[in-house]
């Protein structure tokens, strides 16, 4: 599978920094609030990995996935987790391990943090586009497969410190 920043670059939602080569970028949307999206890029990679005529099945995305995935971690969610700090990631890989979204209520159980300790983090991952607020009591992250990505690196970590 051919994955090169062109493709990357070429359908890229950020506008300030291009694709690859990462940073968080000003949004094209005027709507200050939105993500930018990991999906458009799923897509280009599966379309480059299938060619042409184009026509995905699930046996395509199954067969590409773990080149997306690999391609997604270095293009798309290594920058994001690169800006957090240590206590940032720590509340991120326990929001991760209730899967894509947690109860505000079991992160402070699970990191132990003092309510306005765990707030103010909240509050810094929310402005940095990480996570948001779907629901009173609750948080997700705001790019999908984040959480899944989050549990990836915190596996690998693990094995690494054994």
């Amino acid at each position: 599978m051919n994955v090169g920043t062109v493709t990357w670059r070429a359908r890229c939602d950020e506008s300030r920094t291009s694709g690859s080569e990462g940073g968080p970028g000003r949004r094209m949307s005027g709507n200050a609030r939105t993500a930018p999206r990991a999906r458009p890029y799923v897509g280009a990679l599966l379309w480059d990995a299938v060619g042409w005529p184009l026509r995905i099945t699930k046996a395509d995305f199954d067969q590409h996935r773990p080149t997306i995935l690999e391609a997604l971690d270095g293009a798309f969610f290594e920058a994001r987790l690169g800006r957090t700090s240590g206590t940032e990631r720590s509340l991120l890989r326990a929001m991760a391990a209730s899967g894509e979204s947690a109860q505000i209520h079991d992160l402070l159980k699970l990191t132990r943090l003092p309510n306005q300790t765990a707030q103010q983090l909240i509050a810094r991952l929310r402005d940095k586009g990480l996570i948001y607020r779907p629901q009173r009591g609750r948080l997700a992250f705001t790019v999908p497969l984040f959480g899944d990505y989050m549990r990836r690196v915190s596996r690998v970590a693990s094995r690494g410190s054994v």
